[in-house]
């Protein structure tokens, strides 16, 4: 895609803040530098909630899926920034 002049939007979702709280130090890392490599490697957008303190353990139905509010609140926010890379 990105040969062909076609914008790539990398989206991390976000988890429960709760499971991220539970995981040792360090179990992130692999994340952490995956995205970070793939930001370096590619023109891309990353649109990362991973670490977004906005989210709260309401907008989860469990550690990783979200409840219809939070479902919700995702669409509202992704919403205008995927209206900027299209414009």
């Amino acid at each position: 895609m990105i040969d062909n002049d076609i914008d790539v939007v990398l989206v991390a979702p976000p988890y429960n803040p709760v499971l991220i709280d539970r995981l040792s130090e360090g179990k992130w890392d692999y994340y952490n530098s995956t995205i970070s490599a793939m930001e370096l490697k590619y023109d891309i957008t990353v649109i990362d909630y991973l670490w977004d303190d906005s989210w709260v353990e309401d907008d989860f139905n469990d550690f990783t899926h979200a409840s219809r509010e939070g479902e919700i609140k995702f669409a509202i926010d992704i919403a205008p920034k995927l209206d900027d890379i299209l414009q």
